[in-house]
């Protein structure tokens, strides 16, 4: 069975060569490997060009700076394999990576991952899309990005998945959403052999000015998926509140522009919606429920506060 691993790069090249060295040292060898520079500026081009001359399973393409998220859209489209993988480009694998998804290949496959030299692993389980959606409370740090995740061709391209060019902090669980309503189960495998490395230029350091324009496309790609859906309602709620607070952490610099933000969330259909469900006896966590209390009772200040000191903790 043909994997195609997808590699989006962009000015990565003091990462570069031990990501793709990895990848090409796996105990699975029948891999396509799809190396999208998106736009570099560095040395990554030269790296990239080198290895390709060295091994026929790489495919390399070189296009505009058009963000994260076209980059594996093109490495998609162009994929061969019956199932693929992404990885960022300033990670690396372990060397038995690949085999330990292929050996469960019939699910979508979550794993684990290193980070900070400490092992995330999730609970060995198989759930329905259903229950991994019910939660995602709980399971929010496996589902939040594209790799550890192996995904089926077919059903990307039959259903003409993509990441969303729009969306520049949050595309990942968007994608994942809408992944997630085309399967039946999910397997959680409780291994964590994909190791992240947070490089200087990460997204994660970049600050975000549109952050609620990002966000509120999550927020219709949920409501679109599981919003109409009562048997969705835990994971629902737990899917925008996250939404929520991801928002407004990003809009405290002041109090006015906090309120603000405020007052946009609570006039949403998607906010609506989740008032509704609250009112039923769903089973989220404690601070969940004071997020949610606060901003619909319109106590902004005292959310705010709450907010700012958790930040500093």
């Amino acid at each position: 069975m043909l994997i195609s691993v997808i590699v989006p790069i962009y000015n990565k090249q003091d990462y570069l060569s031990k990501c793709i060295e990895t990848i090409l040292n796996q105990s699975y060898s029948n891999l396509e490997i799809i190396l999208v520079n998106d736009g570099s500026t560095d040395l990554s081009e030269q790296i990239c060009i080198e290895f390709s001359r060295n091994d026929r399973r790489i495919k390399y393409l070189k296009t505009k700076n058009n963000g994260v998220s076209e980059a594996r859209n093109i490495g998609i489209s162009i994929s061969k394999g019956k199932k693929i993988l992404f990885v960022d480009a300033d990670d690396y694998l372990s060397k038995d990576y690949v085999e330990s998804f292929v050996k469960y290949s019939e699910y979508f496959i979550i794993s684990g991952y290193i980070q900070n030299q400490k092992k995330v692993m999730p609970t060995p389980q198989k759930l329905s899309y259903i229950d991994t959606i019910n939660n995602y409370g709980n399971l929010s740090n496996f589902l939040n990005t594209p790799y550890c995740k192996m995904y089926d061709s077919t059903i990307i391209k039959e259903n003409d998945l993509k990441f969303n060019k729009k969306i520049r902090y949050g595309e990942d669980l968007d994608f994942n959403l809408k992944y997630l309503s085309k399967v039946e189960d999910v397997f959680f495998l409780p291994k964590a052999l994909y190791n992240i490395v947070e490089s200087p230029n990460g997204l994660s350091r970049i600050t975000i000015n549109n952050m609620w324009e990002y966000q509120s496309e999550i927020a219709s790609t949920a409501y679109v998926y599981y919003g109409t859906d009562r048997h969705f309602s835990i994971g629902y709620i737990s899917i925008n509140l996250k939404i929520i607070r991801t928002t407004l952490y990003y809009y405290m610099s002041t109090f006015n522009e906090f309120k603000k933000m405020c007052a946009i969330i609570t006039n949403t259909i998607f906010f609506s919606t989740l008032k509704k469900y609250m009112k039923e006896d769903c089973s989220i966590q404690i601070k969940e429920k004071i997020v949610f209390l606060l901003l619909d009772k319109k106590k902004y200040f005292m959310l705010y506060f709450l907010l700012k000191l958790k930040r500093r903790a």
